[in-house]
């Protein structure tokens, strides 16, 4: 709530001054250039940073599931379907590819990696962007036997898109006020410089 009140009052400060540019025949960019308003962004910026860290960090999820192939589990609302895994020889190393599909839609494919002489394997997370939630898969356990059950780590953590849209209105708002201000100079008033008399020569 605080978040939205302090985000609201500098939005309505770059519509007022966007829009006290429009009416002086220039363009709303122009108008919201300057330290003032450059701030202003980079201050909407910082809360969404903020609120989007406390949504993460307060209200993941994460889980466990142990999944035959084309078995279905559900996470924090999420569906996860378990297709199978894809095994590959890249060099020297062995890659493990599970393939996993996230509410009906694209198929990602976390990973493990064994190398040569390892004691332990290396994994490669597989990520189902979204505006609201984020969800980040893992292969934790590859199957032991050819079609056999894996165990898929699903972690699901709200807003984690908005750290970055943050950052970026920050950096926009960095640009901005370092730019030169939109502020036009007033014109002098003629009437308002004195009068000189012009020198006469005397021959």
């Amino acid at each position: 709530l605080l978040g939205g009140f302090a985000a609201g009052a500098a939005a309505r400060q770059l519509v007022l001054a966007g829009r006290a540019a429009r009416r002086s025949g220039r363009s709303f960019l122009h108008g919201i250039t300057g330290r003032t308003n450059g701030g202003m962004i980079v201050h909407i910026g910082v809360v969404i940073v903020a609120v989007a860290f406390a949504a993460a960090s307060s209200y993941s999820t994460s889980a466990k599931l142990r999944l035959e192939e084309g078995e279905t589990g559900r996470v924090a609302g999420h569906t996860v379907r378990y297709l199978g895994v894809e095994e590959r020889q890249v060099g020297d190393r062995r890659v493990v590819k599970a393939l996993v599909e996230v509410d009906g839609g694209k198929v990602h494919a976390p990973a493990l990696t064994q190398f040569p002489n390892a004691t332990q394997t290396i994994g490669t997370p597989s990520v189902a962007w979204g505006l609201d939630e984020d969800v980040y898969l893992t292969l934790a356990v590859s199957p032991e036997r050819e079609g056999g059950p894996a165990i898929i780590g699903v972690i699901v953590e709200p807003l984690v898109s908005w750290l970055w849209i943050g950052g970026g209105l920050m950096a926009v708002g960095t640009l901005l006020a370092v730019a030169p201000g939109g502020r036009r100079r007033r014109p002098t008033d003629p009437t308002s410089v004195a009068e000189v008399d012009e020198p006469v020569l005397v021959s």
